[in-house]
This record gives structure tokens, sequence and C-alpha cells, in this order.
């Protein structure tokens, strides 16, 4: 009998150490969810102890009022109690679902982001770096180009204006009555200015397209450089936006290697989202069930003792409240008594006092 006392006595120390833990593990989960929502901390962590106590109480106090009759414990009472408990339930059930969910879905989400992320900036400054040479390159070899271009254009033109030069250099040695200037002269000296300014007008001509030119290289890969960062802005809006949900880089490998086990054992694929929300839901509702499960067995279990213990405290506190209004009775008789046997000496003292100032009147009459 020793030992069957200790097993179950150690069996409600077992449960209510689970059932503390439990409600610890929730209550903290309840004010991480609770204080992301709510400012300041004080109201966060009052709410949440409020709430988690109430709950406890709630379990217990139901557990032990349910023995009564519907008279001593009305079924009104009974609705509210279950509403009430069943409302934090959900919420601690809610709470620890938020909570595990944001830990377990995608952890390595931000890690694999900023790492898509400088792959496209380093493809971008690859491909930059490979326009800026192919740029370099193009303009080098345009500029290379023209300086040829000119330099020919210009050889040809030094070629007849040289021969204008020495045909007229040869007509200055034709003197005629001393005069050198004659007709071929001035013909030769229009031509050598008319070439003159045809060179000029066809360098200008061509150094204007030459500026053309390059004005056309600068506009085509200047639209190559915004493409090339166009397409590397719309890949890092595409990762912004992306959720990873199926990617294995994002997600535990822990899960990913479950989800991969089953998918071979059983043939079914499951999202590492879904396995996510199953555990965190299956993990949530078995605190809350041992929660429980825990201070409702004992309360259970103890609830004649509690009885016994209630019943000797009320009537108790019956007798306590009889005994007191048998004194308070008795005494209210006592005083009343006290002042009825008061005003009847007051009256006498009052008739005394009449009588004796009347004879003292007579007296003093008498002895005019």
């Amino acid at each position: 009998m020793l030992s069957l006392s200790y097993f179950f006595k150690g069996s409600w120390v077992v449960q209510l150490i689970v059932g503390t833990g439990l409600f610890l593990c929730s209550f903290f989960l309840e004010y991480q969810i609770i204080l992301s929502f709510l400012t300041p901390s004080l109201l966060a962590l009052f709410l949440t102890i409020t709430l988690e106590l109430g709950k406890v109480s709630a379990i217990v106090w139901h557990y032990y009022l349910n023995r009564l009759s519907s008279m001593e414990y009305p079924t009104s009472i009974r609705i509210t109690s279950s509403i009430f408990r069943i409302g934090l339930m959900f919420l601690s059930l809610l709470c620890s679902q938020l909570y595990l969910s944001y830990h377990l879905d995608r952890p390595n989400l931000e890690k694999v982001k900023n790492s898509d992320l400088q792959v496209v900036k380093q493809n971008l400054k690859k491909k930059l770096d490979r326009l800026e040479i192919e740029f370099a390159r193009e303009r080098n070899l345009m500029l290379e180009r023209q300086e040829k271009e000119i330099a020919t254009e210009m050889q040809q033109w030094d070629k007849r204006i040289e021969k204008l030069e020495s045909l007229l250099l040869l007509e200055m040695d034709n003197v005629v009555n001393g005069v050198f200037k004659g007709p071929r002269y001035r013909e030769l000296e229009r031509r050598l200015a008319k070439e003159k300014n045809n060179r000029q007008r066809v360098l200008e001509n061509l150094h204007k397209r030459h500026i053309e030119e390059l004005a056309k290289l600068n506009t085509l890969f200047d639209s190559k450089f915004q493409k090339t960062i166009e397409e590397a802005r719309q890949q890092e809006l595409k990762i912004e936006k992306k959720d990873y949900t199926a990617d294995e880089r994002a997600n535990d490998p822990r899960i990913i290697a479950f989800l991969k086990v089953i998918e071979e054992v059983f043939n079914y694929s499951l999202l590492p989202l879904q396995f996510v929300f199953f555990f965190s839901f299956l993990l949530s509702g078995l605190m809350e069930a041992g929660i429980i499960l825990a201070f409702s067995t004992i309360t259970i279990a103890l609830a004649p003792v509690f009885q016994v213990y209630h019943q000797e405290a009320v009537e108790k506190e019956a007798l306590l409240a009889r005994v007191s209004g048998e004194v308070n009775r008795d005494n209210v008789k006592y005083m009343a008594k006290i002042n009825k046997i008061y005003n009847a000496g007051k009256q006498v003292v009052q008739k005394a006092e009449a009588y004796f100032n009347k004879r003292y009147e007579e007296e003093i009459k008498k002895n005019l």
C-alpha cells in the first residue's frame, strides 16, 4: 500500500511537472507572438500571463465544479467556461503555430536570396566589363579607320594641290612684258583656291560624318548598357518576388532529406511548406493537449480530496457565520436591554429632578 501511494503521488508530480513545462513553453510562444502585435512589452507580458493563468485555472475549476449539480454549477456558467477554455486553447494553438511556422518555414531564405542577388550583380559586372572592352575596341577600330580615311583623303587632295601649285610656280616663270599673272596664271590660281576650298569642305564633311559615327556607336553601346542593366534589375525583382517554396537551398536540409525518404518509400511527394504546417500543427496540438491532460487528470484525481476540503471550508465558514450571527444578535439584544434600562433610569432621574424642583419652588413661596 505504501509503494502504491508513492506511485500515485509520483505520477501526480510527474504530470504536474509535464503540465508546468508545457505551460511555460506555451506561455513563451504566446508571449513572443503577442509581443509582435502589441506594444509596450509590459502590456504584452501582462496580457499573456493573464490569459495563460486563466486557461489553467479554467481547466482546473471546470473539472472540479463539473462534479456539482446543475443547481450549484449552472448550465450557463458551464457553457461560458467551455467557450472561454476553447477560445484560449485555440489562441495558444494559433500562437504556437505562428511561431513554429515562422522559424521552420524556409530558414535559409534570406541567405539564398542574397546569394542569388549577388550572382546577378556579379554577372552584371562581368557583362558590363565585357561591354566596356567591346566598346573600347570598337571605338579604337573606328578611330583608326577614320584616321586612315582622313589620311587617304588628305593624301589625294595634297597630290592634286601640289600639282596645281607646281604648275602655278612654273607659270610664274612665264613673264610677258614684265607681267607673269596672265590668264593662265589666274586660271591656275582660281583652280588652286577651288581645290583648297573643296578639300576643306570635304574634310569638314568627313569630320562631321566621323562625329556622327562615334555618336551612333556611343548610342548603340549606351542602349546595350541600359538593356543589360534593365535585365539585371528584372532578374533582381524576380528574385525578390520569388518565394523559393520548392527550392532545396532555402529549406532545412533535414526536412528535404525526410521528404525525399517519404517520396522514395511511399511514392508520395510533399512540399516543404506542407510538412512545416503539419509538423507545427502536430507540435502545437500536442503541447495544448498535454496541458489539458496534465492539469485535468490531476484535478480529476484529487477532486474528492478537494471536495472534502471544500466542504469542510464551507461548513467552517457557515458555522463561523452562524456563530457570528448569534453573537451579533445577542449583542443587539444586550444593547437593547442596556438602552432600555438607561432610558428608564434617565426617566426616573428626570422625574426626580422635576419633583425636587417643584418642592423647592413651593418652599420658596411659603417663606415669602
